[in-house]
């Protein structure tokens, strides 16, 4: 072969890696602008809001790609499928984790994946219209190009020279080693990459003995009970996903989304310390219901088991509301298998468990988790109290 073609061969290839590094930075460019859309509200920085830190997180897999293509370039021809497919699956496992980002402001934790793949349902509309977003379609595009430019790199035949190159670009990119792991933001997760967020992190280990007999020698906080003002009346707990602090002008003096609230929490009254603030729905139940600070069981991360150990009520209210003879109900929109919420809830002894699986709903469009909406999950509560209703005092919890 002549030099000049060599040349060619040579500038064709080293074109194809920065295509491939410009089609996984434009992807970095996707995550850094999903995340700061995200967090910029709450965290009150705007758009710049640790701009570096998520470059320098996802070089660190630009880095391990890069360092693969120049392990294939010393590597026999039949052994070159190790390096491709790890490779493959890099960039497969950051594109999900980008699009799962876009459609639920969530990460690709492989965990979750596994432990509700038996529960996962999606609106097809919605995935959809994200696909067909620039945003989604860049996402494709770039993972595309990024795909076909590796596999074409990696399969160039032996050339030390080159690979020694390749792996010298590559630990240029080792930036993200020296963030520390204890990453001081409340949403930290949102801006490591794809395979830090992955690793263990110490949440399912178990308290040292020190700690628990620590904890166990603590006195229990005094329980205080206030007389009512007038006799029993009618208790509706209205439970709201993705609520936050920020979104309150009167609690939080930041944006002004929920004047309704407001002027309710204004005219009556509003708690400000509580254990429902937290990032799981599980959480919030347990703490709203039985009175327990929500902290995690060893291993909930790893199993379904979102509920064991808060079975039973601190302040025994249902029992309470039991020999009042007063109706406790719940009325959900959501799917009460996910995760055994319906079974936790009748174990707490609800007289009434309502949720999408009700054949009030039947014939009815459905959305993810079985969801039929919050208009008919309030038309089925109107129908419980016109028609069902038993009472006039009662204890409901209402969950769109």
């Amino acid at each position: 072969m002549s030099r000049s073609t060599n040349n060619k061969i040579y500038r064709f290839r080293w074109m194809l890696v920065v295509i491939l590094i410009a089609a996984f930075s434009g992807m970095v460019l996707i995550r850094s602008d999903l995340v700061n859309d995200a967090v910029g509200i709450y965290a009150d920085c705007g758009n710049g809001c640790y701009n570096w830190i998520i470059p320098a997180y996802d070089a660190l897999i630009l880095a391990f790609i890069l360092m693969l293509i120049g392990s294939s370039y010393i590597l026999p021809r039949w052994a070159k499928w190790m390096p491709i497919g790890f490779g493959i699956l890099m960039l497969i496992a950051y594109s999900i984790d980008l699009f799962v980002f876009l459609l639920l402001h969530h990460r690709l934790h492989l965990a979750d994946f596994f432990q509700f793949v038996g529960d996962m349902q999606f609106n097809s509309e919605i995935v959809f219209d994200r696909i067909k977003s620039l945003t989604g379609f860049s996402i494709i595009l770039l993972f595309a190009i990024g795909c076909a430019s590796f596999i074409i790199i990696i399969k160039a035949p032996y050339n030390p020279k080159q690979a020694l190159m390749i792996v010298a670009l590559s630990s240029m990119l080792l930036a993200g080693i020296f963030i520390p792991n204890d990453f001081n933001h409340i949403s930290a997760a949102f801006y490591k990459d794809v395979i830090t967020n992955n690793l263990p992190n110490g949440m399912d280990a178990t308290y040292s003995i020190s700690f628990k007999e620590k904890l166990l020698s603590m006195p229990e906080s005094p329980t205080t009970c206030t007389s009512p003002e007038r006799g029993s009346r009618p208790v509706i707990l209205l439970i709201v996903e993705s609520l936050s602090l920020y979104q309150s002008k009167y609690l939080s003096g930041l944006y002004d989304f929920l004047p309704e609230l407001d002027g309710i929490a204004k005219k009556y009254s509003h708690l400000e310390y509580f254990y429902a603030n937290g990032f799981n729905t599980d959480g919030g139940l347990i703490s709203l219901l039985t009175g327990h600070v929500p902290l995690p069981s060893i291993n909930r991360y790893k199993s379904t088991g979102a509920y064991l150990g808060y079975k039973k009520p601190k302040q025994a209210l249902f029992e309470q509301l039991a020999n009042a003879k007063i109706t406790a109900g719940y009325f959900g929109s959501g799917d009460l298998g996910f995760i055994n919420t319906g079974d936790w809830l009748r174990q707490l002894n609800f007289d009434i468990v309502s949720g999408p699986e009700d054949e009030f709903y039947n014939g009815m469009p459905r959305g993810s988790f079985n969801d039929p909406g919050d208009r008919a999950l309030y038309q089925r509560y109107l129908h419980w109290f016109d028609k069902e209703r038993t009472s006039d005092t009662f204890f409901l919890l209402y969950r769109p």
